[in-house]
């Protein structure tokens, strides 16, 4: 089970995952935190997924989805905290060619200003 707790942190809104990011329930979580947050004209978000065990293509299209939603909106995402082998699936695919990764939550803050 996907678990997403939310925080603001210097005007960028945090989502840390815990959990797996994969087909079905949990990747539905995420687009409804998404929806949320556009609903709520947020303008700066940072997914921080170094508490997400396995991600699988479904997981990965829900960050693009995400991305996508959230740019065509006026704002930006970013992820961060990878894990190894989550980081390796996102390099398969391209991912961050797309949306910018950072190693590290501070890191993506930073990069927000």
């Amino acid at each position: 089970m996907l678990q997403i707790d939310r925080n603001e942190t210097d005007g960028v809104t945090v989502l840390r995952l815990q959990g797996r990011l994969v087909l079905g329930d949990e990747s539905q979580r995420l687009s409804q935190q998404i929806e949320q947050l556009m609903s709520q004209q947020t303008a700066k978000i940072l997914v921080n997924i170094e508490s997400v065990t396995f991600i699988d293509s479904c997981g990965v299209g829900e960050l693009i989805a995400s991305f996508t939603k959230v740019r065509k909106s006026g704002g930006t995402l970013k992820v961060s905290s990878p894990r190894d082998q989550v980081l390796e699936v996102l390099q398969v695919v391209r991912f961050p060619v797309v949306v910018e990764v950072h190693a590290t939550e501070q890191e993506a803050l930073a990069s927000f200003a």
